[in-house]
This record gives C-alpha cells, structure tokens and sequence, in this order.
C-alpha cells in the first residue's frame, strides 16, 4: 500500500507541475484540425471561424478577441485572406505569436495575373508542408513537447501519404 500510496504522490506532483494546455486559436477549421492532431493534449484549441462561415469575410466578435488575446499562438491561412490579420495582430499581447501559415508554404498557385490562391488546404502536398510549419510553432512555444508534436505530425502526414495514394487509385479509374 505504501508503494501505491508513493506512486499516487508521484503522479500528483508531476501533474501539478504540467504546465497547462497551449492555448491556440485558429482562423479556420483546417488549421483547427492540424493543431488539434499535432498538439495533441498539449495544447486546447479555439476555432474562431467554425464551419459556414466565409472566411473572407469573417468580422472576430468581442468575444473572438478576448480568445485571441489569451492564446499563446494564433494559426491564420495567409495570403491574404484573413483581411483583418494586420489590424489583430496589433492588438494581440506581447508574447502571442501569430503564424501565417499559407504565407511561407513553397508550392501556392497563382492566378493569371499573379495573385497566389489562399486556398492551401485543396493540396495534399500543401497540407503536408502545414502540418510541418504548425509544428515548428508549437514546438517554438512549448520547446518542452517538442517530441511529441514531432510523432503527431509524423502521424498526420502519413495519413496524408495515405490520402494522396488513394486519390491516385481513384484519379487513375476515371
């Protein structure tokens, strides 16, 4: 009983020690769904812009700026399609990081006259670098977590790879 007793103590003392979730905040339901997978228990996620909503032009609440000035890090899609991301990001507290995830992603297509598609997410190969750039920032965040995140979005991708060979399986029947 006295081993128990210790073990119980033990775990106690390593939770009170946990540090708490990240909080993050997302301007969207994909990168909602990439640092909920790769985050894991690690970090709480809040999606501001939920399903139905266009994300154009989407107008954060009162209530979406107190999230935002409470998360840790915010993921945006970039590229210009969170029009309203300058004016936020001058609001946020020092210490928040906001990461524009489409706008260092390798591969965006552009339009004819040049203007690069905001809609990353239509490409598995797009996701994939996604995956990796939420990581980074997660892990810049909490440098503690670092292996984790890194298994998660290993995972994540793989799942991708999956999804991009079965779309190759189908694509090839047509």
């Amino acid at each position: 009983a006295a081993g128990l007793i210790g073990a119980v103590l033990l775990w106690l003392g390593s939770a009170a020690a946990a540090e708490p979730p990240l909080r993050v905040a997302a301007l969207g339901t994909v990168l909602a769904e990439i640092a909920g997978e790769v985050g894991g228990d690690a970090v709480r996620v809040d999606n501001l812009v939920p399903p139905g909503i266009d994300p154009h032009t989407f107008n954060p609440s009162p209530a979406d700026m107190r999230i935002l000035v409470d998360a840790g890090l915010v993921l945006a899609s970039g590229l210009g399609l969170e029009g309203y991301l300058d004016r936020l990001a001058t609001r946020l507290r020092d210490g928040s990081r906001v990461v524009a995830v489409g706008d260092t992603l390798p591969g965006i297509l552009t339009g004819p006259g040049g203007e690069k598609d905001p809609h990353w997410w239509h490409s598995i190969g797009e996701m994939e670098h996604a995956v990796d750039i939420v990581r980074g920032a997660l892990a810049a965040a909490r440098p503690g977590e670092t292996q984790g995140f890194a298994a998660r979005a290993a995972a994540y991708t793989g799942r991708l790879e999956a999804l991009r060979a079965w779309v190759a399986v189908e694509v090839a029947k047509i």
